[in-house]
Parts: C-alpha cells; sequence; structure tokens
C-alpha cells in the first residue's frame, strides 16, 4: 500500500538515490480510507511532483531541422505513361553558352 519511507531514484546514467520521505501515517492502512485521508494526499502529491521533478530536469530541449523531400503532388487524372516524378531540382533548366 505504502511504505513507512520512500526514496526516490534519481534518472539518468549516474543516478543515485536521492532524500528519503517519511510517511507518518498509523498501520494498519486502509486503501479506501487513505483515499480520503489528507495526510496521504498531500505525501502522495509531494512524492509525484518531486518524481516527474526529476524528468523535467532531466529533459532538454532538442532542436531538429528537417529535410523534406524534393517532390510534387503529381496529378492523378493523368495517365501515368513513361513520365517520372515531378521535382523541382529537376525543373530547373540552366543554359550553359560555350565561347
Amino acid at each position: 500500500l505504502l511504505a513507512d519511507r520512500v526514496i526516490p531514484l534519481t534518472l539518468g546514467p549516474g543516478a543515485t538515490l536521492d532524500t528519503p520521505v517519511t510517511v507518518d501515517l498509523p498501520h494498519p492502512r486502509n486503501r479506501a480510507a487513505l483515499n480520503h485521508d489528507p495526510e496521504f494526499k498531500r505525501l502522495r502529491a509531494h512524492i509525484t511532483s518531486r518524481l516527474l521533478g526529476f524528468g523535467a530536469k532531466a529533459r532538454q530541449t532538442v532542436t531538429r531541422k528537417l529535410v523534406l523531400p524534393d517532390i510534387l503532388p503529381e496529378d492523378l487524372d493523368q495517365p501515368r505513361v513513361n513520365r517520372p516524378p515531378r521535382r523541382p531540382s529537376e525543373e530547373k533548366r540552366e543554359t550553359i553558352v560555350s565561347t
């Protein structure tokens, strides 16, 4: 149901034991009664926020550049007869004048 002491584990490869939280709830503990106990609710919120706080500290913002494929949509109403996909890079034409 709930131990007399909760020792959270920090995140990451170098995980360590964090500061223990003492649970001073009377024994025997009844699940139905605990759900209405304000001290239990406070302890549960405290432990949950500490565990979620470890994740917030370890979380980093990663920005990635998204490279989209170089294609254009095709008209599916037109018959496809020996026609390669349309790519903007293929549509660009250059004229080279040799002297």
